[in-house]
């Protein structure tokens, strides 16, 4: 049974799910789609490499290049960006620490006894028909910011109501977490369902499962995304 609840785009937090979802720095943001723009150009060149599963991909043993760039001009603003949401969210929330990992003391202020860092960023490319299967990360949080997405949610979806079946329908594009309530019932939580996502970014707990689901239309979907650990001081 699933649980789809309605969150509105920006400035929300979930705590049940460590989840957290602001707007990114206008200026960062900016910065960050002309890296993508940049890498696009790179991937461009390696489409018929592709095998449809982002996962997959990303996995392969190639330069990782072929398919995911990381960003260059926007990625110090964008590191500054994320690690003071990390930092938030270890000061409201200290008990999503104690499950996550044992990087979890707190000095009597309040403060962890640990400095978190982003290990690895890089720019996904999602072309039509391609998808994220559900998985997890590594590391302590995840993030994703959402650069670019079709309207595949809102024209594609209405002007296909009528029909009684079809693969344009359901949840084009959208970004979902998977998980179990108290009562072991598996729930969602689907975003990032058209355009006005863009520039958002979402900080999460690395283990909590995720995934994205296939378009149909003709536009390339790009998000950024990395994971951030923990080294003590």
């Amino acid at each position: 049974m699933q649980n789809n609840l309605d969150v509105s785009n920006g400035n929300n937090e979930l705590p049940n799910l460590g989840v957290y979802l602001d707007n990114l720095n206008p200026f960062v943001f900016q910065q960050l789609k002309k890296d993508c723009d940049k890498g696009l150009e790179v991937v461009n060149k390696h489409w018929d490499k592709r095998s449809g599963d982002l996962l997959e991909m990303f996995h392969q043993d190639m330069p990782k290049e072929v398919f995911f760039q990381e960003p260059t001009e926007s990625k110090k603003g964008l590191e500054r960006e994320i690690l003071q949401i990390c930092h938030k969210m270890c000061m409201k929330w200290p008990e999503l620490m104690d499950k996550l990992s044992f990087y979890s003391k707190m000095f009597d202020d309040g403060t962890p006894d640990f400095e978190l860092f982003v290990e690895r960023f890089w720019i996904n490319y999602q072309r039509p028909g391609e998808y994220i299967p559900l998985h997890q990360h590594s590391g302590i949080f995840s993030f994703v910011v959402w650069v670019q997405i079709p309207y595949y949610a809102t024209e594609t979806l209405e002007a296909n109501k009528n029909e009684a079946f079809s693969l344009n329908k359901g949840y084009q594009g959208q970004f979902e977490f998977v998980y179990t309530d108290m009562l072991g019932q598996v729930k969602t939580l689907r975003l990032a369902d058209g355009p006005g996502w863009q520039g958002k970014i979402c900080v999460f707990p690395a283990g909590l499962y995720h995934q994205v689901y296939p378009f149909y239309n003709d536009e390339i979907r790009i998000t950024v995304s990395g994971n951030i650990r923990a080294k003590y001081e």
